[in-house]
């Protein structure tokens, strides 16, 4: 005898069950599993039973109103402020504090961050300190000064010998700072008696943001504060991954046409000399304006792949 195959919700049978299934979802005749928690319901119990161990996960946070989930407790309070008013309940709001310290580098520690451990291997840009005692960030500004001004004992500082040591020493006496673990205090007094430098600090824990900024001078330095210690950096696009770097807004950047800081020409697309823009160039067939030779013949350039601005814009 063969076998039938039913329909639960009409008691319709079917001799394959290809028919049973093609019939419950043309009549949406299909088995409802709900949950006795939130009322979600599910067309297949092992979903349901997926769902159920959600409920009992202790990490996630459930929404009293309506028994939703949510693995971060800000999503949770969103859904709470957007749905069910919950500010206007009872007239609470919840405000979450985050309370970030100012960094302060001596002795670096080892890192557990194997991402991090690769990452200083790897870049080339970053000149490690290695340092026992507490002024690591001294001997940063005199191995960077030294980069910068191209020290004739250069690879003995960079090195760590005697004479980095004897520098930082006496960068912390002519600032009057005490030789101990130094922060932005600090920092703020040796760039006073380096007016020559711009002194700006990248902090790993910030996200690799400038943390601080001295004023603008003749020269730049560039520390890495990581780990509770200081590096130096020799150059900020290879650091950030990048072609280029903007010591204007701070960010990285991969073509010059398509950063804003390198007053771009607003006729070609391109950067040059605007000095020659008596001499204007009209192009009646393209009613477009351009400043001098230059920039038309910037405009009509085209690269390998045949792209040019000409036929871009």
């Amino acid at each position: 005898m063969a076998q039938k195959y039913e329909c639960q919700q009409c008691g319709a049978s079917f001799s394959k069950i290809g028919m049973v299934i093609n019939h419950r979802r043309q009549f949406g005749h299909k088995d409802i599993y709900p949950c006795t928690i939130c009322q979600k319901t599910f067309g297949r119990k092992d979903n349901l039973d997926r769902h159920i161990l959600r409920h009992q996960d202790m990490s996630l946070f459930q929404c009293n109103d309506c028994g939703k989930l949510f693995s971060r407790h800000d999503n949770l309070h969103r859904h709470r402020e957007e749905n069910h008013n919950q500010i206007g309940r009872d007239n609470t709001l919840e405000i979450e504090k985050t309370h970030v310290e100012l960094p302060t580098g001596g002795t670096k520690k080892p890192s557990n961050n194997t991402d991090q451990v690769r990452f200083l291997k790897t870049k080339q840009c970053i000149l490690s300190i290695k340092n026992k005692d507490e002024i690591c960030c001294a001997r940063a500004f005199v191995t960077a000064k030294a980069n910068i001004d191209k020290h004739e004992k250069w690879h003995g500082i960079r090195q760590g010998r005697k004479l980095q040591e004897h520098l930082a020493i006496e960068l912390h006496t002519l600032a009057n700072v005490p030789l101990h673990i130094c922060g932005i205090e600090e920092i703020n007094k040796f760039q006073a008696v380096m007016p020559v430098y711009q002194i700006h600090v990248i902090s790993k824990e910030h996200f690799n943001g400038v943390i601080f900024q001295g004023p603008k001078a003749e020269k730049t330095m560039y520390l890495y504060f990581h780990d509770e210690h200081f590096d130096v950096i020799t150059s900020m696009p290879p650091f950030l991954s990048r072609s280029y770097y903007c010591h204007t807004c701070k960010k990285g950047y991969q073509h010059k046409e398509e950063h804003r800081c390198n007053n771009i020409c607003t006729s070609c697309h391109k950067i040059h000399n605007k000095r020659d823009t008596a001499t204007t160039i009209t192009v009646i067939l393209m009613v477009k304006h351009f400043n001098g030779e230059e920039c038309y013949r910037l405009h009509a350039q085209t690269t390998r792949k045949c792209h040019s601005t000409c036929k871009s814009y």
